[in-house]
């Protein structure tokens, strides 16, 4: 609450917060003797009292990124303190909680989780992360693993089924249809646990959620035979998910899929190296959307029907979700 002082003729003074400030011809400090106001003073010239009526001018609008980096910061600490608080919960508990809350709390942003059939289906994906831009659009397909800690994590990221090893089904399905293969990695480092990115100290303390490309995680840890392999290690060969949106090296005038596309060329090149459906398309980019993610977003929001499922019942078959970040203008 302001309140109004008459000290002399030609000055006056008003109260903000815990400092009185005065307005008058000097510019200086006024101690007022103990017994009266016990306050200092700040005198301001009628020069710094005209600077202080102007219009101030409107800051920049901030980036477009920021509220999905704030958000996805917020979402992967939550999940290093669920995995701190319960260390047993699972990686579709967290994978579905994840999704779902990205959904809920961030704009143009669509979801849509299948029912689930057998385990890994054919490529062990747990979902299909699309991000559509005005001119192009990219997309991903996104395996989950959760990290244990002083434990040998080779049988988890080597895991087989009846169709194969997940991970070599991961790839080869993203390099079929031209998507890009990641690894959605759940882990609670009690440090700072060493990631490609070193823009900033501590960027990774606290982080739950870690992103790393598919074929680099194969390559330096399956495709070699068997032995152990510890969290930090796998940690090492990608960032914190959040990066993705917050990192600089995103921002791109082109558009926020163009920029996103830069960071992942610059961090994750093992993610380019498929083969994509032909020699001219940039891997992992798409000028014209599939027919199933155009067909999400004309959806009105929470009235997915069944009938989704049925009529892209190939996609089911390869996913256990699709996430849809929509960034048209």
């Amino acid at each position: 609450m302001r309140k109004g002082y008459d000290f002399s003729k030609g000055t006056r003074g008003k109260h903000v917060g815990k400092q009185i400030r005065i307005v008058g011809d000097n510019a200086d400090f006024l101690v007022v003797p103990k017994g009266t106001l016990s306050k200092h003073f700040k005198l301001i010239t009628p020069q710094e009292q005209e600077l202080e009526a102007r219009p101030q001018k409107t800051p920049p609008a901030l980036d477009p990124n920021e509220e999905y980096c704030n958000t996805i910061r917020a979402l992967s600490a939550q999940v290093h303190h669920w995995m701190m608080r319960q260390p047993a919960v699972g990686e579709e508990s967290i994978t579905d909680w994840l999704l779902f809350e990205v959904s809920e709390r961030l704009p143009q942003v669509r979801y849509c989780k299948f029912n689930r059939f057998e385990e890994a289906r054919v490529s062990g994906a747990d979902w299909d992360w699309w991000f559509v831009g005005n001119r192009v659009s990219m997309g991903w397909r996104v395996q989950a693993k959760k990290l244990k800690k002083d434990a040998d994590n080779y049988a988890d990221i080597a895991r087989a089924n009846r169709f194969g090893l997940q991970v070599e089904k991961l790839l080869e399905s993203s390099d079929a249809e031209n998507l890009l293969p990641f690894y959605s990695l759940y882990y609670a480092p009690k440090g700072t646990p060493r990631v490609k990115c070193g823009g900033g100290i501590g960027m990774a303390t606290g982080e739950g959620v870690f992103l790393a490309g598919a074929r680099k995680v194969f390559e330096r840890f399956v495709h070699r035979g068997r032995r152990k392999v510890d969290a930090d290690s796998v940690l090492a060969v990608g960032n914190p998910l959040h990066c993705l949106f917050c990192c600089p090296m995103g921002l791109n005038q082109k558009g926020v899929v163009e920029g996103l596309y830069h960071y992942v060329e610059e961090y994750y090149p093992d993610a380019m190296g498929g083969t994509g459906v032909n020699q001219n398309q940039r891997p992992g980019l798409h000028a014209e959307l599939p027919a199933h993610v155009s067909s999400l977003l004309k959806s009105p929001a929470g009235e997915m029907a069944e009938s989704y499922e049925r009529e892209f019942s190939r996609l089911a078959q390869q996913t256990d979700a699709i996430l849809v970040f929509d960034f048209r203008e």
